[in-house]
């Protein structure tokens, strides 16, 4: 899975209640301009921190979101031309009452140790493997 971005603004405002402050680049801390006097500046390793501990959770949430519901991509729209949709282009796991039938028919089968539930589920592992982090 590729690694999340989180703009340095974002995880800065998480982090201070002071506005008093710009970012000329969003992904890289020494670009930050300080002009609150009252406020303390976290340092560079306690933003990076935090922007990693937020893309670590965003990649956890994209990663789960991925297996239940399957991926969706824009793509062009086949009658309307410059205009894209949203299309599922890649299935997560099979709803519930899928999986409970293939179950069902695997544990009657004596199938259940590799029966069609366990063949659809490593299929969704497979193709979104978890991330490393």
């Amino acid at each position: 899975m590729n690694e999340i971005k989180i703009p340095v603004s974002v995880a800065l405002a998480s982090m201070v209640s002071t506005i008093e402050w710009d970012v000329e680049n969003d992904y890289d801390v020494t670009t930050i301009n300080w002009y609150d006097e009252e406020v303390q500046r976290p340092s560079d390793e306690a933003i990076l921190a935090v922007i990693q501990r937020m893309s670590n959770e965003k990649a956890a949430v994209e990663y789960i979101k991925l297996r239940t519901e399957g991926k969706y991509e824009l793509v062009p729209h086949e009658t309307i031309s410059g205009e894209t949709v949203l299309v599922k282009t890649e299935e997560g796991y099979p709803s519930i009452e899928s999986q409970l039938d293939m179950l069902y028919h695997d544990i009657k089968n004596g199938t259940l140790a590799d029966g069609n539930w366990i063949g659809a589920i490593e299929a969704v592992k497979t193709k979104f493997p978890k991330s490393a982090t």
